[in-house]
């Protein structure tokens, strides 16, 4: 409380003689803490760059942005609750004075403070921040109640400036303004004069005391700041900063008023005091109110503050809009506009004229009837163009020639009896009841005998549920069947063009039909040709309540939650329509009676009769202003502006914020598309936060776009969003990637490699393992069968009593078993070693054979046999296969063997050449069962040694002619030579 009226006595600044103004009021909304303010004690309205309405109370700051109040308190940051003056600067940091005078500012959705903003912890002994003034430099000087300091706070900076250096500052009076002009230097207003100074005080300039004293009024001046307009005035004169003067007050102020505020606009001069609020020269509202301030929000409405009352707001189109407050009770039921006259009639059965701002009384039912108003008695009333009146009642019908007239006609009759609407069509009178039309002839109501005709309706076409009037002036009525024309004798007739029934209520536009029905649906009978195109229009959001026709082309619909206008134009000689919803807070919802002149339209409801342009009232509105804030990831905010970069790890789970200042109490619709092309995809979104989740990395066009019921979209805002492309699709990463990938399949590669050529080895080894067995077992074979082949020839020469033959060929058999038995113990012996026993088997076998075998052992000189490894017994099979089947079956004693050793193109070649039969007789001892043991053994060890040596060994068997003609076998071996043979 004390808080409250140390602020009332700070806005209580001076008195103005006192001047009458009209009573007249204006449409005006109203705002309490019931409606979201904090408190109803405000003491400071204001209006930021975004277009946002801030609010400074007694219980914390309230922010308002059309749509909804959000209050911040000292739980949010505030340094005290109480804030008396708001400032933005041209950084966008909004300034508050509070109570405890601490400097403060709002940015970024964060109040700062001397506890978390370390340049405004001032040093100097100064609290108490009285005023906060914008400079040109967008600097701001900052005013303490102790008047002599003061602050200069530029960027981030506080300069301390100290009047009382100057020593003969007190001649000047009372310092009222501080302003910073060119560099450094201050330009000072005292009460007296106007000095320039430097920051050390030196005086730079004084203006002459002549041209700055206000003679009128007084040299007692006063200071005023709304909405960063400074005033300085007196009792009579405003001045700008500039000591320019503005303005005068107006003649005739109500005496005792303060001037808390002044505000000028091009829409007027408002004046808040302790006692209303004074528009122009001739409007005051808001009386016994102390009003604190006035700001002007980004569509023109203007809105006041008052010290314990809360808010209002008065609508831009205030000149063109009035407030009346009517004498009568109860509801009205009738009205009608004639010339720029309102006439209207209410539950009191009294009549009522508003011309301009004159209310007067037309009829009064007490005196013209001598009896009191019965409630609800009065059924319908009536005044045509000829000003002729006509009122019923469930007993009487009372008539005046001329309602401007005194005399009127009272008729005591029942056919008034449940009367719901009265037309006229010049000699005609008709009055719609829920089951007839009764049509009277007004010459006979002014004879005092009332003679009507019945224009009825069938069982069939049911109750008669609206009567209206063409632009032609004749009469339709719709029934539960359809919709019937009334013609000038009287006759009604079912109109088949129109073929849609049950309109509850229906009026024309130009020659078309504009109705609802009782499924809520709005239908448009749309003239085609010989019939009618039926349209309809069914909105889902509101219930269709009455219609009123403002003129020929325009009708204005009532709803649940708001109106809508129904308007038709000429396109090619065809009616285009089209449906806007009117969104004007301003306008009374559910009134009693809407009626329209030339110019006006006037809605009454409860008393009041609300007066509005009738073009402003269809006038679109502008849309509202949206913005983007912040977008935010995680623990990441960004603030936005034309671009915003962020990570690609930061696009999974983003939400952006965007504001919106809307006209105030709209409703808004908000959509967003976001595109990587030119292209838009707009997307409806309710509240103002977007949920994206983006999975591709590139450039991204974020739109926002808004709009009211009744407003276009607003032109879209935008920002670009760049995803980074993440670590995994940069040339670096792909470049790695490449290279792990080629070194992953070359492993895997070498590995599966390994694999199959260890199992093969695996494989192998165990082959060789056993080859080498099996080849060992057939070195082993080698042995029997040599010696079973030379005991048969040891026999042989027994047997043919040669014992001195056969005792040479055993000694020479000992040294040929010692051999034998020595080699084939091993894999591999030196060639010398198989040489040497084929030199004591050929020994043997010339022994056996004498004459009939002659051989020879060829080497080539450049071997060295002794280095040369073969395997045991790899030669003498092939000797013995000559010596047994080629020599052993010749005729003839000229058989010849031939051992030809040598080296070819780094192979070793071993053939066994013999003049035998040749391969012809080989073959069919082959075929009689006689194939060589020896032969095939060697065969097989050839092939056995080819894999476990890994060489490529070769035999060959073949017949060659020789130079006599003779045939010779040819066996050949060739075996690869290395440094390991």
């Amino acid at each position: 409380m004390g808080r409250t009226l140390f602020f009332t006595l700070l806005l209580l600044l001076f008195g103005l003689p006192g001047f009458q103004l009209q009573g007249q009021e204006l449409p005006m909304l109203h705002f309490t803490n019931n409606d979201g303010l904090p408190g109803n004690t405000v003491y400071v309205i204001y209006r930021d760059k975004k277009g946002f309405i801030w609010f400074g109370t007694d219980k914390g700051i309230a922010r308002y942005n059309g749509l909804k109040f959000d209050v911040f308190t000292t739980q949010n940051g505030l340094p005290d609750n109480e804030i008396f003056q708001f400032c933005e600067d041209l950084f966008g940091r909004l300034w508050l004075v509070s109570f405890s005078g601490e400097l403060c500012y709002y940015q970024d959705g964060k109040f700062h403070t001397p506890e978390n903003t370390p340049f405004l912890r001032l040093k100097l002994p100064l609290r108490h921040v009285k005023l906060v003034s914008p400079q040109k430099d967008s600097s701001l000087i900052v005013v303490f109640h102790n008047r002599l300091r003061f602050l200069n706070i530029g960027a981030d900076k506080c300069q301390f400036i100290d009047v009382t250096k100057a020593d003969e500052h007190y001649k000047y009076g009372d310092l009222l303004y501080r302003e910073k002009i060119a560099g450094n230097r201050y330009r000072l207003t005292f009460s007296n004069t106007t000095i320039v100074v430097d920051t050390s005080m030196n005086i730079k300039q004084q203006l002459d005391v002549d041209t700055f004293r206000m003679q009128e009024g007084g040299n007692m001046q006063m200071f005023s700041t709304c909405q960063d307009q400074e005033f300085l005035f007196n009792s009579e004169s405003i001045y700008t900063r500039n000591l320019e003067l503005e303005g005068r007050f107006p003649e005739g102020f109500h005496k005792g008023a303060y001037v808390n505020k002044i505000f000028f606009t091009s829409g007027g001069k408002f004046y808040a005091t302790n006692n209303g609020l004074f528009i122009n020269d001739s409007i005051r509202v808001l009386k016994d109110h102390n009003v604190s301030s006035v700001t002007c929000d980004r569509y023109g409405d203007y809105w006041v503050s008052t010290i314990n009352d809360g808010v209002y707001v008065i609508d831009n189109k205030y000149w063109h809009t009035r407030l009346n407050a009517t004498p009568h009770e109860g509801r009205v039921l009738y009205s009608t506009a004639v010339g720029s006259n309102l006439f209207f009639a209410a539950a009191d059965n009294n009549l009522y004229r508003l011309n301009a701002d004159s209310l007067t009384c037309l009829v009064n039912y007490t005196e013209l009837t001598g009896r009191s108003p019965v409630p609800n008695s009065t059924q319908a009333f009536l005044l045509d163009d000829s000003f002729r009146y006509f009122q019923f009642t469930a007993e009487e019908i009372v008539y005046k020639r001329n309602v401007f007239d005194k005399k009127a006609l009272v008729l005591t009759t029942d056919v008034a009896q449940g009367v719901r609407a009265a037309f006229s069509d010049g000699p005609h009178l008709y009055l719609q009841r829920h089951d007839a039309i009764l049509r009277f002839n007004i010459d006979s109501l002014s004879a005092g005998m009332p003679v009507y005709v019945r224009i009825g309706t069938s069982v069939r076409d049911g109750r008669i549920l609206w009567m209206t009037r063409d632009n032609n002036g004749e009469l339709w009525y719709s029934t539960m069947r359809g919709i019937y024309r009334i013609s000038t004798s009287g006759i009604a007739a079912r109109n088949p063009l129109f073929p849609y029934p049950a309109l509850k209520s229906f009026e024309f536009i130009h020659d078309d039909i504009v109705g609802y029905t009782s499924s809520n649906l709005l239908v448009l009978l749309r003239r085609n040709g010989t019939g009618y195109r039926i349209d309809t229009m069914k909105e889902s959001d509101c219930i269709w309540d009455k219609m009123y026709k403002l003129n020929s082309d325009r009708v204005l619909l009532s709803t649940n939650n708001s109106y809508r206008s129904l308007n038709a134009w000429q396109t090619n000689s065809i009616d285009d329509f089209g449906l806007v919803t009117i969104d004007d807070p301003f306008l009374p919802m559910q009134p009693e009676s809407v009626v329209a002149d030339d110019s006006t339209c006037y809605f009454l409801k409860s008393g009041r009769i609300t007066r509005f342009s009738k073009w402003d009232l269809v006038a679109q509105p502008p849309p509202p202003r949206t913005f983007f804030t912040v977008l935010k990831s995680g623990d990441s905010v960004y603030k936005i502006g034309d671009e915003v970069t962020i990570p690609y790890g930061d696009s999974k789970n983003m939400v952006i914020s965007f504001g919106v200042v809307a006209p105030v109490l709209s409703d808004v619709e908000c959509q967003y598309s976001v595109s990587k092309s030119d292209r838009d995809y707009w997307t409806p979104i309710d509240g103002q936060d977007i949920s994206l989740v983006i999975s591709a990395y590139g450039n991204y066009t974020v739109k926002v776009r808004v709009r009211t019921a009744s407003s276009e979209f607003s032109k879209p805002v935008e920002f670009t969003l760049r995803v980074k492309r993440p670590f995994w699709v940069r040339w670096w990463f792909i470049v790695l990637e490449a290279g792990v990938l080629v070194w992953l399949i070359v492993f895997l590669s070498r590995r599966r490699l390994a694999y199959i050529l260890n199992k093969r080895d695996k494989r192998h080894e165990m082959q060789v393992r056993f080859l080498k067995s099996e080849y060992k077992a057939l070195n082993a074979l080698m042995n029997p069968h040599f010696v079973f082949n030379t005991l048969n020839n040891v026999q042989s020469l027994i047997n043919n009593n040669d014992k001195l033959a056969a005792n040479e060929y055993l000694r020479v058999i000992a040294d040929l078993v010692r051999q034998n038995m020595h080699n084939i113990s091993k894999e591999l012996i030196p060639l010398q070693k198989e040489i040497d026993l084929i030199s004591n088997y050929m020994l043997l076998e010339k022994f056996r054979f004498k004459e009939r075998l002659n051989y020879e052992i060829i080497i080539d000189k450049g071997l060295d046999t002794s280095e040369i490894l073969i395997p045991p017994l790899l030669i003498q099979p092939l000797v013995e296969n000559s010596i047994k089947h080629g020599i052993l079956p010749l005729t003839t004693s000229d058989g010849a063997i031939y051992l030809n050793i040598f080296e070819r193109r780094g192979d070793l070649c071993i053939e066994v050449k013999d003049n035998g039969v040749g391969l012809n007789q080989k073959k069919s001892d082959t075929i009689s069962g006689h194939e060589s043991f020896g032969l095939k053994n060697i065969q097989t060890r050839i092939e056995q040694l080819s894999i476990i040596q890994n060489k490529e060994i070769s035999f060959e068997i073949k017949e060659t002619q020789g130079a006599n003609g003779r045939n010779w076998t040819v066996a050949t071996i060739v075996i690869p030579l290395d440094d390991d043979s």
